[in-house]
């Protein structure tokens, strides 16, 4: 198991261990990643199959468009999903990209996503798989990354990331976002 995965990821695969209905989930997908031509068809599989999941799961999500508060954590993601994000962007923040690499970044604005524009992402479709995956309910502005006091509550989510956990499995060569640019 690769403890630099998610937190929501690595919780989903314990939970398969004792679970018979994920335990076949994340068999069943690892035959279809491995079934795969190449690493551009595993992500577009796990894009599909993390969307199809997550589609009538999220009912009671407070997460709203516009709403862009996880985009200032790190973004941990396959060297494979970086190489689409960067084949597929039209719009990275370069001035926030030489910051982040540089690590010289001196204000929260500087650590946003590089892919965020006006509050929204620049490259939704291709989004990376733990950018799929973060739902909450509790009061969104609670996710702010400089919030220690109020508590977040994530969406369960375990079908979607042991579809997740199945893909990084294969790949599990993870950089951070800035990395893959």
């Amino acid at each position: 198991m690769n403890k630099s995965l998610p937190y929501v990821i690595l919780k989903a695969q314990v939970a398969s261990r004792s679970n018979p209905e994920l335990k076949t989930l994340l068999k069943k997908t690892l035959r279809e990643l491995n079934g795969a031509k190449n690493s551009q068809d595993q992500i577009k599989y796990i894009h599909k199959q993390i969307d199809l999941e997550l589609r009538n799961n999220i009912e009671g999500s407070t997460c709203k468009k516009g709403c862009h508060f996880c985009c200032y954590h790190t973004i941990k993601l396959s060297k494979d999903e970086g190489l689409l994000l960067k084949e597929t962007s039209s719009f990275i923040d370069k001035e926030k990209l030489n910051l982040q690499t540089t690590g010289q970044c001196s204000s929260f604005e500087d650590t946003s996503c590089i892919l965020l524009k006006n509050g929204k992402c620049s490259n939704y479709k291709n989004r990376p798989i733990i950018c799929r995956l973060t739902f909450v309910s509790s009061e969104p502005s609670n996710c702010h990354v400089q919030n220690e006091e109020k508590p977040i509550t994530h969406l369960p989510v375990e079908k979607a990331a042991i579809i997740a956990g199945a893909y990084y499995m294969f790949n599990n060569n993870l950089i951070t976002l800035p990395e893959s640019f």
